[in-house]
C-alpha cells in the first residue's frame, strides 16, 4: 500500500516538473518571438525589457494567426460544414478567422420525403449558432477545445481529427481540465468517428453587437454533396 502511494505520489511530482519546465519554455520562446519582433520592426532590442511594443506585437501575432487560417490549403473559415446525427437531425457548424467554433443541431421534422442523398433541405428560419469552443490547425490537422456546462460542473473537451476532400474527420475526444491541446496524461481517450461535410450552398452572416459575435446559417443544401 505504502509502496503504491509512493508511486503515485512520484508520478504526480514528475508531472508536475514537466509542466513547469514546458511553462518556463513557454516565456522563453515568447520572449524571443517578441526580439524578432521588434528587430523587423527596426526598434532598439532595449524595448524588449520594457515592453513597451507588446501589445502591438500581440495585435501582430493575432493578425498573423488570423491570415493563417483564412488562407489554409485545408479547412474554409466561415463556410458551413454538416453532420448528420440521425435521420432528421444535423448538426452544423462554422469555424472563423478568429479561431472560434459556432454549432447548432437542427432537426427537419416538417420534411415529408425520406431523407437520402437526392433531397434538397431548406434551413428555415435561419439557424442561430452558439460559441461551443476554439480550434487550432496544423496543416490538415485540427484540434478543438469545447466549453461545456451544466447545472453541476464545467470542463473541457478536445476533439482530434483531419481534414481531407472538404471533410472534417473528428477521430479521437478526451477531456481536459485545462485549456490545452495535448493530450494529457491521465486523460482516458475515446475513439470517434464524426465526419462534417462542407456545405457549399448554405450561408452565414454574422454581426456583432458591441459585445458578442452572432452568426447564423440559411439556405438549402443536399446531403453528401461535396463542392
Amino acid at each position: 500500500m505504502i509502496k503504491q502511494i509512493n508511486k503515485i505520489a512520484l508520478l504526480f511530482l514528475v508531472l508536475f516538473i514537466i509542466s513547469c519546465r514546458t511553462s518556463k519554455e513557454a516565456r522563453k520562446q515568447l520572449h524571443q518571438d517578441y526580439i524578432k519582433y521588434l528587430a523587423s520592426r527596426n526598434i532598439d532590442l532595449i524595448k524588449a525589457n520594457d515592453l513597451d511594443y507588446f501589445d502591438d506585437y500581440l495585435a501582430f501575432e493575432e493578425e498573423q494567426k488570423k491570415q493563417a487560417l483564412i488562407n489554409s490549403a485545408y479547412l474554409k473559415v466561415n463556410k458551413v460544414y454538416a453532420y448528420q446525427r440521425s435521420k432528421e437531425l444535423f448538426t452544423f457548424c462554422v469555424y472563423t478567422e478568429e479561431g472560434d467554433v459556432y454549432c447548432a443541431d437542427y432537426e427537419f421534422t416538417e420534411n415529408k420525403a425520406p431523407i437520402n442523398d437526392s433531397i434538397t433541405l431548406t434551413i428555415k428560419p435561419p439557424l442561430e449558432l452558439r460559441l461551443i469552443g476554439v480550434f487550432e490547425l496544423d496543416k490538415d490537422a485540427i484540434s478543438i477545445n469545447r466549453f461545456i456546462t451544466t447545472a453541476y460542473r464545467k470542463w473541457k473537451e478536445v476533439d482530434k481529427g483531419a481534414i481531407r476532400n472538404d471533410t472534417i474527420t473528428l477521430k479521437t475526444s478526451y477531456i481536459s481540465k485545462k485549456y490545452g491541446y495535448k493530450k494529457k496524461f491521465l486523460a482516458k481517450i475515446r475513439k470517434t468517428n464524426f465526419e462534417f461535410i462542407y456545405q457549399p450552398n448554405l450561408e452565414i452572416f454574422k454581426f456583432n453587437d458591441g459585445r458578442f459575435d452572432w452568426v447564423f446559417v440559411k439556405g438549402s443544401f443536399n446531403i453528401g454533396v461535396k463542392d
